[in-house]
Formats: structure tokens, sequence, C-alpha cells
């Protein structure tokens, strides 16, 4: 038996292995963990390398084949579970985990691995002009799926729900007084230029027209605008972040 002496499982195998396997079964691992996009989250990267550590290696453990805990997998379901449902290349990855996850392995008799060693690899980098989300005072715009985001467009101001909501209320209301007067202003002043027309006077009423079906365009859009600003709430609800530069998918 031998202690696993590789790179890309540190920490995480703590079992002793059979001789002579572990540097073809690490080979393999590493070609999964360094294919992984470098924009998933971190804790997408690390639950994947975990799962798949442990998912190689314990078929060659010194003791006999181990079974892994089921929320080892789960874990990676749940972390990644946008990223695996995105191409049907990683339909196998998936069932995988998904066997393993419903496999229903008491504790006692399966391993989660041992504490996993710093992989610099495992943290978030993104494209150029994005952001990796944490501790600053920019709203962010986030990627679902991914550990990156964008900053929001400038001047969207982020409201809590409270506030929206009385924002909301409040150009409803002044929706419903603008939408009737302006449609008497229109007939009103729709009458007049018809009056004057007939009449052959000076379309003097004829501005007066023009701004009121600009009033009646502008009481309709009162009813559009909160559902803009709500979209932009949700885009930008309160999450932060810092620039990455220079880092790439």
């Amino acid at each position: 038996a031998e202690e696993y002496s590789g790179y890309h499982c540190q920490g995480i195998v703590d079992f002793d292995l059979d001789p002579g396997t572990q540097a073809v079964t690490d080979l393999s691992v590493g070609f999964l963990v360094d294919s992984l996009p470098a924009w998933l989250t971190e804790e997408c990267k690390s639950s994947m390398r975990r799962s798949t550590c442990l998912l190689t290696h314990t078929s060659n453990a010194a003791s006999g084949p181990l079974y892994v805990c089921p929320e080892v997998c789960s874990a990676a379901l749940s972390a990644c579970g946008s990223f695996l449902n995105s191409a049907d290349e990683l339909a196998s990855l998936k069932q995988g985990l998904e066997l393993c996850s419903s496999s229903g392995v008491p504790a006692s008799f399966c391993t989660s691995g041992g504490e996993s060693a710093d992989f610099p690899e495992d943290a978030v980098h993104c494209p150029d002009d994005l952001l990796v989300p944490i501790d600053s005072d920019h709203p962010l715009r986030a990627f679902p799926g991914t550990g990156c985001a964008m900053e929001c467009g400038t001047g969207i101001s982020v409201l809590t729900d409270d506030e929206w909501a009385t924002q909301e209320a409040a150009t409803s209301v002044l929706a419903l007084i603008d939408l009737p007067a302006s449609l008497l202003l229109v007939a009103h002043f729709t009458n007049k230029v018809l009056q004057q027309r007939a009449k052959r006077k000076p379309l003097g009423a004829l501005p007066m027209l023009m701004y009121s079906l600009g009033a009646l365009l502008a009481a309709g859009f009162n009813f559009y605008v909160p559902g803009i600003a709500t979209v932009a709430d949700v885009a930008c609800e309160g999450q932060t972040g810092v620039r990455k530069s220079g880092d790439e998918f």
C-alpha cells in the first residue's frame, strides 16, 4: 500500500492506495478538473474536484473498493447544476454524479475524503471587463452559473423591494389620473381643430392637440416604467464585486 502523492487530490484522498495505480488515475482526474471553464464558481470547481478524486481513486483503495458518500456528489450537482445542463457532452458526467448521489450508502460505509489542499486553479477567473463578486461597493449584474458579473448600467439606482413597490404604486396612480384627463384634452382639441378647419380659420388649436397627444403617450408610458425599474432592480439586487483584469476564459 502507498499514500497518495499526486497533486490534483491533495488532502482529499486520505486513504492508502494499491501500489502503482495512482499515477494513471490522477492523470484522468487532472484532465477533468483542468478542463473546467475558468469562470465557474469556486464552489463548483472544488466540489467537482472532490467528487472526481474520490470516484476515481476509491476503486484503487488498498483496503478494497470504497464507496463515495452520496452528499459528496450531491454537492457537485447542486453547485454545478447549470453547467452540467449546458451541453450534451456533460451528460455522462452528470449521470455518474446522479447515480452516486442516490446510492443511499450509509455514512459508516462511505468516505467523504479529507480536508482539501488550497488549489489556486479553483479560484474564479473572468474575461476582461467582468467582475468577480466579492466585498466592494459596485452593484453588479450576475451571470447565472458562473462566478462572474458585470457592472450595472449607468444611472440605475438600486432600491429595496418596498421602495420599488411604493414607486410603482405612485406611478400607477398618477397614470390613472393622467390617462382620462389626457383623453378628454385630445377629444376637446381634436374637435376644435376640426371646427377651425371647417371654417377655414387658422388651426390655432393644433399645438394644443399635439401637446394633448404627448400627454396621452406619457400617461400610457407610466404604466410601463415600473416594469422596467423592477427588472433593473432584480438584475442588480445588492451584489458587490471588484474588477478582475487580464483574466480570460
